[in-house]
């Protein structure tokens, strides 16, 4: 008996059409997402309609929201436009002395701050500066006569250009008042200012004092 031939099938495959059949259907899918693009947008337009009818029929007025929420955004602008000039470092005309922080700090302005950032490689930023050529640790001045002497002397000898002989005969007259903070001669520009600052002492009329504000840190006795 002859064996039958047994023809073995080929799974069948995906077929994918080409030619004009297969670009009409395209043409066709085109349209038909065309049109529902258009559908979507003609909704959107009645669902905003519908929501201005509401609001209008709710009395609020349109323009005035429109240009409420524009307000909003300039005020939030200028909001944060005015935070940015805060943050930018300004002048310092106080002189502290604090106890509590254990340090001084010298009236500066940003001017001469800048200047010594631009000269001196070793600071990074403004506070640096500061922290390095206008703070000092208030034991500095731990002995007061010592340190009126020495700032006295340093005023007119490095600031005012003086001699020697000047410099030890103003040192020498202010070394024992005891009225006067050695960290105030510190503060001082010039001999002007000492010399307004020793008259507004004398006369207890410190408020008259302009150049600085002096502003005291004390540690509340126990």
């Amino acid at each position: 008996m002859a064996k039958a031939s047994i023809k073995k099938q080929e799974p069948k495959r995906d077929e994918v059409e080409f030619g004009p059949k297969a670009e009409k259907n395209i043409e066709i899918n085109s349209i038909n997402n065309i049109e529902n693009n258009e559908t979507n947008l003609e909704d959107l337009k009645n669902i905003l309609q519908d929501l201005k009818n509401v609001l209008t029929n709710l009395g609020v007025n349109i323009s005035e929201l429109e240009v409420s929420l524009a307000s909003d955004k300039n005020e939030e602008k200028d909001s944060n436009n005015e935070e940015k000039i805060d943050e930018q470092p300004k002048d310092s005309d106080v002189l502290l002395i604090s106890e509590t922080q254990g340090k001084v700090v010298l009236p500066y302005k940003i001017e001469d701050v800048e200047k010594i950032l631009d000269k001196n490689k070793s600071y990074s930023n403004i506070q640096d500066v500061i922290d390095g050529e206008y703070t000092f640790p208030i034991d500095k001045y731990k002995n007061s006569s010592k340190s009126r002497f020495k700032e006295a002397y340093n005023l007119m000898r490095k600031k005012e250009k003086a001699s020697v002989f000047d410099s030890i005969s103003l040192a020498t007259e202010v070394v024992f008042n005891s009225s006067l903070n050695p960290a105030v001669i510190t503060a001082c520009n010039n001999l002007d200012q000492l010399d307004v600052y020793l008259d507004c002492l004398s006369s207890n009329e410190l408020d008259k004092f302009n150049y600085f504000k002096v502003k005291y840190e004390i540690v509340p006795k126990k």
